[in-house]
């Protein structure tokens, strides 16, 4: 429930994604804290303002526009496909997502997907790491060419799951789920490894 719970619907303009809540900054004085939200550079595109809505504390509970935050895109990377959002008043019950290493990702290891393909809100799926992709090429129609050291697996993804964790059985954060390929089981992510040189990359 707490890793789901660090999982917020993205949307900017007409699109949506995923993001996975990575950090927590305390309140100052009048001022809510602030959550640091990591997601793909392609899910908020150009949008200097995202809307960001978190899981609602109960079952059904609807969705409206009193749910949704706003959220101020603060850093993206395009060449890695990553951004960073942050937003404020984000509710007690969202706890961040750790950061995993290098390490834990190994092929044939289990691997978690939280996200909203198609719009179909916090859906989980379950995979195996397929293979390590150093300075792998992509290119979209929409965003262009990227280049990063991805993660390949077979955990099911669809649009909608762009920008959400791809989480190790430790319950660390290894990736960033960003594409898939015509064919199956051909499901890729940004690896925790190029997370942690955009993070340390100064704005």
């Amino acid at each position: 429930r707490a890793l789901v719970g660090a999982v917020p619907l993205v949307v900017a303009g007409e699109a949506m994604g995923s993001g996975s809540l990575i950090a927590i900054k305390p309140a100052v004085g009048a001022t809510p804290k602030t959550g640091v939200i990591l997601t793909n550079w392609h899910v908020v595109g150009d949008e200097a303002e995202v809307g960001i809505v978190f899981k609602p504390r109960e079952l059904g509970d609807k969705i409206d526009r009193a749910s949704v935050l706003r959220g101020r895109v603060r850093k993206v990377d395009r060449s890695r496909d990553l951004a960073l959002v942050e937003v404020t008043g984000i509710p007690s019950s969202a706890v961040p997502i750790d950061l995993g290493a290098l390490n834990e990702v190994q092929v044939g290891a289990d691997v978690h997907a939280i996200g909203h393909p198609e719009g179909q809100t916090w859906t989980y799926t379950k995979g195996l790491i397929s293979q390590i992709r150093p300075r792998y090429e992509w290119q979209t129609k929409l965003s262009g060419k990227h280049i990063a050291d991805v993660i390949q697996t077979q955990t099911p993804i669809n649009p909608g799951n762009s920008g959400g964790p791809l989480v190790g059985d430790s319950g660390r954060l290894i990736g960033v789920n960003s594409f898939k390929k015509e064919g199956e089981g051909l499901n890729f992510a940004v690896s925790v490894g190029e997370v942690r040189k955009f993070l340390a990359e100064a704005e």
